[in-house]
């Protein structure tokens, strides 16, 4: 499962295992995608400009559920 937790710079993008045990996330570079950016045509079109960009997001963190 994949899923944005919004469409706006300083967000982040987020995978939750099949089993639910592991949770990714990953942030949106303002380097890519400026922080004054505000309207959400205008990061739309940067996202679609930068989809394979490697710097987009930064570094993925993982999360493990403990018992």
């Amino acid at each position: 499962m994949r899923k944005e937790l919004s469409s706006f710079p300083n967000s982040a993008v987020w995978k939750l295992s099949d089993d639910g045990k592991h949770l990714s996330l990953r942030s949106v570079s303002d380097k890519v995608i400026p922080k004054e950016t505000n309207d959400s045509a205008a990061i739309v079109a940067l996202l679609k400009k930068n989809a394979r960009n490697p710097d987009l997001f930064g570094e993925e963190i993982e999360f493990s559920r403990e018992k």
